[in-house]
């Protein structure tokens, strides 16, 4: 893929919290609240396959690699809001 084709990849709209659609922000959310995967995928009657592909997507998006880091995140965008 030329750098041209990956452009779009990097630009402000696919990172960072605005860039979540609306069921990886739920997904996000509920994985900040402590619940698990099969717990999300349970009370958001979706196949816990679908909210594996979510988590990835938002680690992806808010670029960070574990659920603490996830929460860290989450914690310091409500304090930046505030």
């Amino acid at each position: 893929m030329s750098t041209a084709n990956l452009a779009h990849l990097m630009s402000p709209d696919s990172t960072g919290w605005a860039a979540l659609s609306p069921a990886e922000r739920r997904v996000a959310d509920l994985v900040v609240e402590g619940l698990t995967n099969r717990q999300i995928a349970e009370l958001s009657n979706l196949s816990r396959h679908t909210v594996d592909f979510q988590l990835r997507q938002v680690f992806s998006k808010l670029d960070v690699h574990s659920r603490v880091q996830l929460a860290r995140r989450a914690f310091q965008q409500d304090s930046e809001a505030s």
